[in-house]
């Protein structure tokens, strides 16, 4: 029996396998599907009832300019340039713009036949805030407009009868400001947003953005954050919508913070943390925020003890009623307290009405001190104070009576009247740290001034020492400050005093302790003055800079200042100041800052460091005015050298080199006592001068100015009515102008020093008019003969020896010498002139061309002879003669003529 082979069959696959296979074909078609077919879904007719929806929602006209499916990673349409209108009532332009929203649609609602939104997705979108005349927000609508669309949460697992509140993000977006039509400044960059229900009536919200400030240049990096989350609960009304929300911005530094506040830079440094927090109804709210400050100074010194702030505030805020009630203000001083109370009400025409309580309760004098240099650049807290102040100032409508309003008629004020202080803070046993003596300040008090807005800071009299004593008073305003001092003390004390006060620039510097002193002197400053003025208005603003002007010059014609005297007031009313100044009202005055008033000096010594020995002063009166210093010293004296001066110069160097000012009065000076009064023992006048000039450790200071002496000797010159203008600044002394009367004629003369590779150098011009020759020869021990001269030169030497200046002398003259003569047997003996011009170098002076006319001249008139050769600066001639063919040698005291060899005849 055959045996048939069999083929064995295929074996069947396992059935996890296939199941496996069918699994992978099915996504791989489903991701295909995803891939091709929303492209070729048209979803244009829905893209009306799409927006009618959105409309319906957010009660605003929607529109948007395409509509597109996308599948994956989740399902969600894809809106192209989506527009919400705004509510005419808030202005024309678009509440937001968005350039695409996503809104990813919830699986299982698919598989309903349902169409529910899951996120709602918005980046780099524009939103406007939009606040209108009335005072309501135009975001307030759309949120009242959500309180009434039934939601599930959010986060609610199984869909209900309500479709669920989709979550909301808004990424990279930028948040616009508005007061109306008119956009502000204000803006909020990279500004993400989420907002999701999390309960059936609480929504949740977040935000996170940077402030900045679209009017200045600001960085991002310097604005510090915003973030903002919280509550919000469903309403019928919106004023009545419960919230609870809690704000915080940080690093920020305190500058940026300024520029984005104020839009400009106040000066102040510092690490800004804010935080707030609001809850309550929207129209009825309970606010908290706490402002700290960390190592706040302002930008031109960093104090020594760090100023850091760290205040609590609460409040009650109710539209209805337009206040802010219960505020509570608490700053922890030291062992003391700062509190402000009170409330503000929002009375007719938006004007507030403050009624405010400031506390102080053993407040420390070295923060009072502390706040007012941050206030005001013109403070400098570089001294210690000691003591404490307690007391209330109170700020608001002072006449709370039911005859308030008759009072007012009766006074003057009207219903517009502005707050009042009233309140004062005292002090007792207060010390300032002066020298090894401390200041004593028995008792101060700054009070209110009685129907004003201005505070007055008074005292008991101030001991100078040696039974001496001083009066102290003072105002402050809310533009500036004025502190008064008048009286006498001793030059020791009052310069000790000025040290401990850090003043650099103070006039008692340089003074000996020797000595008393009668003072009168006011010091102004500005709280931010560029702030204020924009507070008042321009027109005030402009009034502002024309009382400085005429402050400035009320000052000039009076001479010295007292503490209301110099003052200027606003020439009309300005809100929030008080009324015209007809009132007399001190709150009203407004002056230029700075430091102005007297000071007179008996029987001291200026010490200057560039100045070998003092100067005796008996008596000196010293002027200060629009940021100058007017010294003015008829009886002083330097090396037993009698002098009247005057200076002027800068208290305060702000653009060098600020040059002092000066005119001295002399009946006579020798050079040579100068010379020993500034020199050292070998060393030349120039020398020490010039080492002065800018590496000596005490170098002259730039300096400018006139010298007048009946008698001004230099050497064997003597100038007789001897004016000198000239100035030392940067390393060189310019004479600028020089006249005088010198051997018997006129003498002017300009020309500079300087040092020149360790050498001093000097450019001279200088013209001698009808000068003696007799004079002049007398100069040198010597006779010349008669006659007047007149002499012009330019002149370049240096060196510090007699012979080094000879040596390196080079430069041009011209001159004439009128009816003169050398006397002896030559073509020089007389002559009617003689007239020459050329160089000057090797030691000598060299005619180039020169012309000499005498009695017995045959040539016509308006000629003469020529004369050319040298002068030697030891009086030696070399002369040619060319008419007499002679040569005129010897010296300009004995001259003699030698006759040349005769020219050969002619041929």
């Amino acid at each position: 029996m055959a045996v048939i082979p069999q083929t064995p069959l295929p074996l069947a696959a396992p059935p996890r396998t296939l199941r496996r296979e069918w699994l992978l074909l099915g996504i791989s078609v489903l991701l295909l599907a995803a891939i091709v077919m929303p492209p070729l879904i048209n979803l244009g007719r829905y893209q009306h009832r799409i927006a009618a929806s959105m409309s319906r929602s957010l009660g605003r006209r929607v529109s948007m300019s395409a509509i597109s499916l996308r599948l994956l990673p989740v399902p969600a349409l894809v809106l192209s340039d989506v527009v919400v209108n705004e509510d005419p009532l808030f202005g024309a332009e678009p509440a937001l713009r968005a350039p695409s929203v996503t809104a990813q649609l919830r699986l299982a609602s698919l598989w309903r036949g349902a169409f529910e939104v899951s996120r709602v997705e918005l980046s780099e979108a524009s939103l406007n805030l939009v606040r209108n005349p009335e005072g309501r927000w135009n975001v307030g609508s759309v949120l009242l407009q959500a309180s009434h669309v039934p939601n599930a949460p959010t986060g609610q697992r199984h869909p209900g009868p309500a479709p669920r509140f989709p979550y909301i993000e808004i990424t990279d977006s930028r948040v616009n400001v508005k007061q109306g039509i008119e956009k502000l400044p204000y803006s909020l960059l990279n500004a993400n947003l989420s907002m999701w229900l999390a309960e059936p009536d609480l929504w949740r919200l977040k935000i996170e953005a940077q402030p900045v400030r679209t009017d200045v240049e600001m960085g991002l990096a310097d604005s510090g954050l915003l973030r903002v989350e919280g509550t919000l609960h469903r309403a019928t009304a919106l004023g009545h919508m419960p919230v609870a929300l809690h704000a915080d911005w940080a690093n920020a530094p305190l500058g940026q913070a300024s520029r984005l506040l104020l839009g400009r830079d106040g000066g102040w440094r510092g690490d800004l943390h804010a935080t707030a927090d609001a809850s309550g109804e929207l129209d009825s709210l309970a606010v908290t925020t706490h402002l700290a400050v960390a190592n706040l100074h302002r930008q031109e010194f960093t104090p020594a003890e760090p100023f850091t702030v760290d205040a609590t505030c609460s409040a009650a805020y109710s539209r209805a009623a337009q206040k802010v009630d219960g505020l509570s203000c608490r700053w922890p001083v030291g062992n003391g307290l700062l509190l402000l109370t009170g409330a503000l009400q929002m009375g007719p025409g938006g004007r507030v009405l403050p009624a405010l309580a400031l506390h102080a309760q053993r407040l420390p004098s070295a923060f009072l001190l502390a706040a007012a240099g941050l206030a005001s650049s013109d403070v400098a807290p570089v001294f210690n104070v000691a003591g404490e102040w307690n007391g209330t100032l109170s700020y608001g409508d002072e006449d709370k009576s039911p005859n308030a309003s008759e009072n007012s008629t009766r006074n003057g004020s009207g219903p517009g009247q502005a707050p009042q202080l009233a309140g004062a803070f005292d002090a007792e046993q207060l010390t300032l740290a002066a020298g090894e003596s401390p200041l004593a300040l028995r008792r101060m008090r700054l009070a209110a001034a009685p129907g004003a807005t201005a505070l007055m800071l008074t005292g008991d009299p101030v001991e100078l020492g040696r039974g001496s004593e001083a009066e102290v008073d003072g105002q402050v305003t809310r533009l500036g400050f004025a502190v008064h001092a008048s009286g006498s003390g001793t030059v020791a004390r009052l310069a000790d005093l000025a040290r401990s006060l850090g003043s650099t620039h103070s006039p008692l510097q340089h003074l000996g302790p020797q000595g008393t002193a009668e003072f009168d002197l006011t010091r102004r400053g500005e709280w931010q003055q560029e702030e204020a003025a924009a507070a008042l208005g321009p027109p005030t603003a402009a009034r502002l800079d024309q009382n400085r002007r005429r402050t400035q010059r009320a000052a000039g014609r009076r001479g010295t200042l007292g503490f209301v005297t110099g003052s200027v007031a606003v020439s009309q009313s300005v809100p929030g100041m008080g009324t015209t100044p007809d009132n007399g009202r001190a709150e009203d005055l407004i002056t230029a800052p700075g430091t102005s008033g007297w000071l007179r000096l008996h029987h001291v010594e200026y010490a200057a460091p560039f100045l070998r020995e003092p100067v005796l002063v008996d008596f000196a009166e010293a002027t200060l005015r629009a940021g100058e210093i007017d010294w003015n010293a008829p009886a002083a004296s330097y090396h037993g050298i009698p002098f009247e001066v005057s200076a002027t110069y800068p208290l305060e160097c702000t653009a060098p080199p600020c040059a002092t000012r000066f005119t001295a009065q002399l009946a006579s000076l020798d050079a040579g006592e100068l010379a020993a009064a500034l020199g050292v023992a070998g060393q030349p006048l120039v020398d020490q001068l010039l080492s002065r000039l800018g590496q000596h450790p005490d170098p002259w200071p730039p300096m400018t100015g006139s010298l007048r002496a009946e008698t001004l000797t230099v050497g064997r010159l003597a100038l007789r009515q001897a004016e000198v203008t000239l100035s030392i600044a940067q390393g060189q002394v310019r004479l600028a102008s020089l006249r005088a009367k010198a051997l018997g004629g006129t003498l002017a003369g300009t020309g500079f020093l300087q040092m020149e590779g360790g050498v001093p150098a000097y450019q001279l011009s200088s013209t001698l008019t009808g000068a003696s020759a007799l004079a002049a020869g007398s100069l040198f021990h010597e006779r010349w003969g008669s006659g007047t001269l007149t002499v012009t030169s330019q002149l370049h030497l240096s060196g510090r020896t007699a012979t080094e200046l000879a040596a390196s002398a080079v430069g041009s003259w011209r001159g004439e010498w009128l009816h003169g003569g050398l006397g002896g047997e030559t073509a020089l003996a007389h002559f009617t002139s003689w007239t020459g011009e050329g160089r000057i170098g090797g030691s000598s002076v060299t005619l180039l061309a020169g012309r000499l006319t005498t009695h017995a001249a045959a040539a016509p008139a308006g000629e003469g002879s020529s004369v050319t050769g040298r002068i030697g600066f030891d009086r030696g001639l070399a002369l040619e003669l060319g008419a007499a063919r002679a040569a005129v040698n010897g010296t300009l005291e004995h001259p003699v003529q030698a006759e040349q060899n005769a020219a050969p005849a002619a041929r």
